[in-house]
């Protein structure tokens, strides 16, 4: 921090500067004197994304969402074709529960870049939120088909499964789950309640111990 004080100092309207003290007391949790620092760098270059972006973060960590709202609508005014700033807004309105504002935000996202598995998965997320489930599979499904070892995808597609009742196909997507992390405990539990609802019970048991031999 000191040396980009110094920089500041031989440079006063220096809006990277800014902007790079802003990070240093973000990793340090210090979000107030961070937003300072990012205010000071758009003062300087009212288009610096990167730091209307970081802004937005500490607002986020501190809970102060109208405000976060306020800069995410202003960083989409300045980069309305940026895939990435879409995203950010839909993930921000998904843990909000805002499901369809979310659902909007992420399909801009999707459409700008259509290869995008995150979008998808943040999208089957919300869906999952409204219980539109067999929607919801459709978009694990197309993130699965992006990245392959998505995780939480493949164990999010066999939990709407299991709540459509499927429970034999939601059984391969927890053992494709705990094949690619196979401490993933969650995976075990649901795998081991959809033996449960099929009768069987001798399964429910190895699943709940899986390591006992």
């Amino acid at each position: 921090i000191q040396y980009y004080d110094k920089a500041i100092s031989l440079e006063p309207t220096s809006s990277n500067a800014y902007y790079h003290k802003g990070n240093c007391f973000y990793e340090l949790e210090q979000y107030e004197e961070s937003m300072k620092c990012f205010d000071q760098a758009v003062s300087f270059d009212p288009e610096n994304l990167d730091a209307y972006r970081r802004k937005s973060h500490c607002l986020i960590w501190l809970q102060r969402h109208e405000e976060a709202r306020l800069v995410l609508d202003k960083i989409i005014s300045l980069a309305s074709n940026d895939a990435d700033v879409h995203f950010t807004k839909g993930k921000f309105l998904k843990e909000l529960k805002e499901y369809d504002k979310a659902i909007e935000c992420l399909d801009k996202a999707i459409s700008l870049k259509p290869d995008d598995d995150e979008s998808y998965e943040m999208k089957g997320h919300c869906l999952d939120g409204l219980k539109k489930y067999e929607e919801a599979i459709v978009c694990y499904e197309q993130t699965i088909s992006l990245k392959p070892d998505a995780i939480d995808a493949h164990y999010m597609k066999g939990c709407c499964l299991k709540d459509l009742g499927r429970y034999e196909e939601a059984i391969e997507c927890y053992k494709k789950t705990i094949s690619l992390k196979p401490d993933y405990a969650a995976a075990y539990e649901m795998k081991a309640n959809c033996f449960y609802e099929l009768q069987k019970y001798e399964e429910v048991g190895e699943e709940i111990f899986p390591f006992k031999r």
